[in-house]
């Protein structure tokens, strides 16, 4: 089984020039999933198109999902193309375990902005709401002959009524220091140890792919709500973080911060906050189209990880040269394309984690068994956790406007850490009479 990872194998088909349009035996699923925390890769597993069966949304937050069909593709007979929802089938069966990050998301009715090509697949439950799972077939397009004959298969978690909000409550951290660039923050434990955690680049996506047509709507999407995985100081042994002193019955002391990315109406917790009121962040995403100076609108506010936008001109310059604004040649194929920036919103949060030493009697008695300079005792340690809480940016030591930050940093689709989306459009070919 290959392991596929945001867009690689489209990239390697793009940048090679060797896109081919897919034959009934040549598509794989591509795991990509919509709505991530911090990694969007797929466990194992090449699932056909219209091959997916039972998903299930774990407590740990992914997304599980078992689909059977023909180990050669499946899906469609000799020369056809497959349809969502067309199932698989053939000889030779097996069945595919995929294991991707998840989170929930409101979006009542199911994922909207896709057109028509999406298919539930599942329901159950989402913490105390019931969620929906949605596949969407993305377009994916050829650049030879312009034919978006690929449908790739995109995983929605939709929920009923919403989630239940992860709210981690304002808390006065140890740090003694801050440095704070915007998007990063270091924390400083009185010389003994410090912490560093960055913004995360967010998935983004767009279709059709890997270019649009002019005056042709296109569907954007900025992926999460995500949450970083814990950045830690080194461990200190010998440390008591409950006095901030010295004590040998203490080890595995960490501090951590994390980043975790927020849509309105949160950060709740700012409502808590000693350094200022309800701060709730502007969007989920916020969209600059790069727009010509006609082309309108030059921004959109997204209150969901979708959004659509329509250019009515290409991205290429014109014939001679000039009238159009030169757009770098920085999209797929080295196409000429428009410098989207996506703005998305964080929240910083921190953590401490320890264990605590003690000691109890041996049942043997054994003399050699000693804790705490006692014979005849066993020691054993207690992990203990303080966490997580938040951090209010609008701290004096910090000083941002705003319990919250922004971020450009993104993934483009095929893999690229960027602070744009580069996004090709390419002019409608009219039909000329022979």
């Amino acid at each position: 089984m290959q392991v596929v990872s945001r867009f690689q194998n489209l990239a390697l088909w793009f940048n090679a020039h060797k896109f081919v349009i897919i034959l009934p035996f040549a598509l794989l699923v591509f795991g990509v999933l919509f709505l991530s925390f911090t990694d969007n890769t797929c466990a194992q597993g090449n699932c056909p198109v219209g091959t997916h069966g039972e998903c299930t949304l774990l407590p740990s937050g992914k997304i599980k999902c078992y689909c059977e069909g023909s180990g050669s593709g499946g899906g469609g007979g000799s020369g056809q193309t497959p349809t969502p929802g067309s199932g698989g089938g053939g000889n030779n069966n097996q069945t595919v375990d995929v294991t991707v990050g998840a989170s929930c998301v409101y979006m009542p009715g199911g994922p909207t902005g896709f057109g028509n090509l999406n298919v539930m697949i599942t329901t159950g439950r989402c913490k105390e709401d019931y969620y929906n799972i949605w596949i969407w077939y993305m377009d994916v397009c050829d650049w030879r002959t312009g034919a978006c004959n690929v449908k790739m298969p995109v995983f929605i978690v939709s929920c009923a009524q919403g989630c239940k909000k992860q709210v981690n409550e304002p808390g006065e951290t140890p740090c003694t220091e801050f440095r704070f660039s915007g998007t990063s923050l270091e924390c400083n434990l009185n010389w003994i140890t410090r912490a560093r955690a960055t913004i995360p680049p967010i998935q983004t996506l767009y279709s059709p792919y890997p270019r649009g047509l002019n005056r042709d709507p296109m569907a954007f999407i900025a992926t999460g709500l995500t949450t970083q995985d814990w950045q830690c100081s080194r461990a200190i042994d010998g440390w008591d973080p409950l006095t901030w002193s010295e004590n040998e019955d203490f080890a595995d002391f960490h501090f951590c911060l994390r980043w975790r990315q927020v849509a309105p109406p949160a950060p709740q917790e700012s409502r808590d906050s000693d350094y200022g009121g309800y701060d709730p962040a502007p969007a989920w995403a916020d969209w600059n189209w790069d727009e010509r100076s006609w082309g309108n609108p030059k921004q959109s506010s997204a209150m969901g990880p979708i959004v659509n936008h329509i250019y009515e001109t290409s991205s290429a310059d014109d014939d001679k040269g000039y009238g159009y604004d030169r757009k770098p040649r920085n999209g797929t194929d080295n196409r000429p394309s428009y410098q989207v920036r996506v703005t998305t919103y964080w929240i910083v949060e921190w953590n401490m984690r320890w264990k605590v030493r003690h000691c109890r009697p041996d049942p043997d008695e054994n003399p050699n068994n000693t804790c705490k300079g006692q014979s005849k005792m066993i020691e054993y340690w207690i992990a203990h956790e303080d966490g997580p809480h938040g951090l209010d940016l609008r701290h004096p030591d910090i000083g941002n406007a705003h319990y919250w930050t922004s971020s450009n940093s993104i993934l483009t689709p095929d893999g690229r850490k960027m602070d744009v989306l580069p996004v090709p459009v390419i002019e409608v070919q009219g039909i000329q009479p022979k």
